[in-house]
C-alpha cells in the first residue's frame, strides 16, 4: 500500500516509478490525466486509492483536501482541468514531477498556452478517445493511452484516422470524467469494458474540419511560452499592415464585433482557441506563423471585407419586435417563460439591441423570468427533499445506511447531495 509516512523529496529515489510519458516529443502526446492513470495501474491500485492516499495529502490543497473528506465524485467532475492552462494542471504537474522525479511533465498540458488561448471554450468537461487508436495499441500489444489532444474542445476528429472522436461508452452508454476513481486508458470507467471497438456509424470530416485540426496539432508543435500581449501585438501587426489600419473592418472581416475585437488589441482580453483558428483560417496562415507575424500568402482584399460587411449588417423590424416583446409580457409567458437572451434569439437580433431600444420591455421580461426561476428552484427543491425522505426511508427498512453514494444511486431526479440545501437535508434526516 502506498505510504505518505517519511517522504523525503531530497533523496535520488522517487516515491511513484518514473515511467515515462508517451510519445512526449510529438503532437499525439499523452495527457497527464492519462498518464496519473496508467501510474495507478502500474502500482496496481486505482485511480481513487493514489489520488486519496498519496496525491490529495501532498498537493495540500484546502480545496482538494474539503472535497477528499466529504467522498463522492466532486473532484473527478471538475477534473478536466488538470489538462488545461490553469491552476489545477500546474499543481498537479508540480506534485506529479515531485513523486516520480520527472521533468518533462509540462508537456503533458496545455500549460504553454496560458498567455495565447484562455480556458473558456479549451478542454473538454468529459472524456473523449478514438476507438481506432485503442484498438491499434490493443492489437499491437503496445501500451494504451490517453492523448492530450482528444482532451481540446475544438478537436473534432482523430488526425491519424480521421475519425469522429468519442464521448460515450459504446456498452453502458454512458460518459466518463477525464480521471476518476476507476481510470483506465482504453476501458470504460463505469461499466470496465474496453473501448477499442469498430465503429462504422460515424461522421466524415469536411475539409474545414481538418483544416482545424491541423491548426491545433501546429499549435502542440510550438514549445515557445508567449507573454500575453504577444497576440494583441501580431493583431495589430496585421491589421495595420493588411487591412489598411481599420479596426472596423478587420472587425467585420474576421466576423466579430468591434467591442469584441477592440478588446483582443488593447489585450483586455485573448481569443478563445476557436477565435483564434478561426482568424488564421481567415488569413490562411498557421497559428505559429501568425505569432511570429510572417507574412501573409495572399493579400486581404477589399471586396472580401464588404461581403463580411453584408452578412453582419441586419434591418429590424423594430414594429415586430416591440409587438413581439409586449404580448409576451402581456401573456405568453404564463405557458412558456424565456430569458432575454432566449428571446433575442427568437426575433433574431442581438441582446443588447434590446436593452437599448426597448429597456423597459427588457427590465420585465428579466424579472418575470427571475421569478420563473425562484418558484422552479423551490419546486424542485421540496421535489428533492420529499424524494429525498422516501429514499432514505427505504435504505432504513433494509438494512442498508443511507450514506451520500447509496442515497444518489437510488435517486430518480437529476439530484445531487453535494448541492448545499439537499445536503443540509440529508444531514438532518440521517440524524
Amino acid at each position: 500500500m502506498l505510504s505518505l509516512v517519511n517522504i523525503e523529496y531530497e533523496t535520488n529515489r522517487s516515491v511513484l516509478y518514473n515511467i515515462k510519458p508517451m510519445s512526449v516529443e510529438t503532437e499525439f502526446r499523452e495527457s497527464l490525466s492519462g498518464y496519473i492513470s496508467r501510474l495507478a495501474i502500474s502500482h496496481n491500485v486505482t485511480q481513487g486509492i493514489l489520488f486519496s492516499k498519496l496525491i490529495a495529502p501532498v498537493l495540500n490543497k484546502k480545496y482538494i483536501n474539503s472535497i477528499t473528506h466529504k467522498g463522492g465524485d466532486g473532484f473527478y467532475d471538475s477534473s478536466s482541468g488538470i489538462n488545461g492552462t490553469g491552476p489545477l494542471a500546474r499543481d498537479f504537474i508540480e506534485v506529479i514531477s515531485k513523486l516520480t522525479s520527472r521533468n518533462d511533465l509540462n508537456e503533458l498540458t496545455l500549460v504553454s498556452w496560458m498567455n495565447i488561448a484562455p480556458s473558456k471554450g479549451l478542454i473538454r468537461s468529459e472524456k473523449a478517445w478514438c476507438p481506432k487508436c485503442y484498438l491499434e495499441a490493443f492489437n499491437n500489444g503496445s501500451v494504451v493511452y490517453d492523448q492530450l489532444i482528444w482532451t481540446i474542445q475544438l478537436v473534432k476528429y482523430c488526425p491519424i484516422h480521421e475519425m469522429e472522436l468519442v464521448s460515450e461508452c459504446p456498452f453502458c452508454g454512458k460518459n466518463m470524467q477525464v480521471i476518476s476513481r476507476k481510470s483506465k486508458p482504453g476501458y470504460c470507467s463505469k461499466c470496465e469494458k474496453r473501448l477499442g471497438i469498430t465503429y462504422n456509424n460515424t461522421v466524415e470530416p469536411t475539409k474545414k474540419d481538418l483544416r482545424i485540426v491541423d491548426q491545433v496539432i501546429s499549435l502542440l508543435n510550438v514549445s515557445t511560452t508567449y507573454e500575453r500581449e504577444r497576440v494583441s501585438d501580431v493583431l495589430r501587426y496585421y491589421v495595420s499592415n493588411y487591412l489598411e489600419n481599420n479596426v472596423s473592418k478587420a472587425a467585420m472581416y474576421f466576423g466579430v464585433s468591434k467591442s469584441t475585437f477592440r478588446s483582443w488589441l488593447k489585450g483586455k482580453n485573448i481569443p478563445t482557441l476557436k477565435s483564434l483558428v478561426s482568424i488564421c483560417l481567415k488569413l490562411d496562415i498557421t497559428i505559429p506563423d501568425f505569432l511570429e507575424k510572417k507574412p501573409l500568402r495572399k493579400l486581404v482584399r477589399s471586396r472580401e471585407v464588404q461581403a463580411n460587411d453584408k452578412k453582419i449588417i441586419k434591418k429590424h423590424d423594430h414594429f415586430f419586435i416591440e409587438k413581439f416583446l409586449n404580448r409576451y409580457i402581456l401573456e405568453d409567458y404564463i405557458n412558456s417563460p424565456k430569458s432575454l437572451k432566449n428571446i433575442a434569439e427568437i426575433i433574431g437580433c442581438d441582446r443588447r439591441l434590446l436593452y437599448i431600444k426597448y429597456p423597459k420591455e427588457s427590465k420585465r421580461i428579466v424579472e418575470i423570468y427571475c421569478e420563473y426561476l425562484k418558484v422552479n428552484k423551490a419546486v424542485r427543491q421540496e421535489k428533492a427533499e420529499n424524494e429525498l425522505l422516501n429514499v432514505i426511508q427505504d435504505l432504513k427498512c433494509k438494512g442498508i445506511y443511507p450514506s451520500r453514494r447509496n442515497v444518489e444511486a437510488m435517486f430518480n431526479g437529476p439530484y445531487l447531495i453535494k448541492e448545499k440545501n439537499i445536503a443540509l437535508k440529508w444531514k438532518k434526516l440521517i440524524k
